[in-house]
């Protein structure tokens, strides 16, 4: 069934949903209609439940799409996802950035660009960005996410701290190169079901080389690395008294009721906050995100 938390994350389910919606932007929406329904028929709350559901909706005409949404939603400015992993995010990017309908973020580890974003509904508000995601499924349905905001640009890469080419275990969000944080996946229950045998290799770059490419301003609003061990990598690739955003996000092992019990990933989480702390200030940490602010 659809709303399964095992089946929405499973990558074999993402792939029935992204041949779907390729089909629909091709013009064909017969087999889409008659899945959705079925699906519905089965899963009630499945649109509500699996956020590439609810893209597949919005392209069959059957929800409206973020911008609507965006001005039908009298929650706040700022309109995170039901499942945004920062607890008062609304309030805290209040507190950061003011009420913007313009601003500039980079997020890595974008997954489909919806589902526990820090930044989908900033794009959705107008700001600019670039998504960075390794798996192709994922990339292409961030690409479809995104799609009305002009703004945004997706792109297939791994974040590391020089070229090359990595290999990902697929795990739906937890897609991961980490041999440590792989092998604590198959052990942990919400986590095991996703956890797949088939990998997939993506060209790694590092991120100031990445964000050179794009044009992107030195000097921006907000930086969220979510790569799923490879954090330091990533940090390592970037210059950040060259590049200068306002605040990041990273996702931090050190304090997570299970992760916390796997020496290497506290140990890279270490790391991570050694090279934040030469320019940033920690505002908050949780069991999953610290925020740091620049100095």
């Amino acid at each position: 069934m659809a709303s399964d938390k095992a089946e929405a994350g499973h990558i074999d389910h993402v792939r029935r949903i992204l041949t779907l919606l390729e089909e629909v932007m091709a013009g064909d929406m017969g087999r889409a209609r008659a899945w959705m329904q079925a699906t519905l028929s089965q899963a009630p709350n499945a649109i509500a439940a699996d956020p590439n559901i609810a893209l597949l909706a919005r392209e069959l005409g059957l929800i409206p799409g973020p911008h609507v949404l965006a001005q039908i939603n009298e929650r706040g400015f700022y309109r995170p996802p039901y499942n945004c992993q920062i607890s008062h995010c609304a309030a805290i990017y209040e507190d950061l950035f003011g009420l913007r309908r313009e601003g500039f973020f980079v997020e890595a580890g974008g997954f489909d660009g919806e589902s526990f974003s820090n930044t989908s509904f900033l794009a959705d508000l107008g700001w600019s960005g670039i998504y960075v995601e390794p798996v192709a499924e994922f990339h292409r349905l961030c690409q479809i996410r995104h799609a009305p905001n002009p703004g945004v640009s997706v792109v297939h890469r791994a974040l590391s701290d020089r070229e090359g080419e990595i290999e990902l275990r697929l795990a739906a969000y937890s897609s991961s190169a980490s041999v440590e944080l792989q092998d604590a996946l198959e052990t942990l229950p919400g986590f095991a079901d996703f956890v797949s045998a088939e990998r997939q290799s993506c060209r790694t770059q590092p991120l100031g080389a990445l964000l050179e490419r794009s044009g992107a301003p030195k000097l921006f609003d907000l930086l969220v690395l979510d790569v799923e061990g490879h954090e330091v990598e990533a940090l390592r690739g970037i210059d950040l008294a060259i590049w200068q955003p306002k605040a990041v996000i990273i996702e931090t092992a050190d304090c997570h009721p299970e992760f916390s019990r796997i020496p290497a990933l506290v140990a890279a989480t270490q790391q991570c906050r050694a090279i934040l702390e030469q320019h940033y200030d920690e505002m908050i940490s949780d069991e999953s995100n610290s925020i740091y602010v620049r100095r």
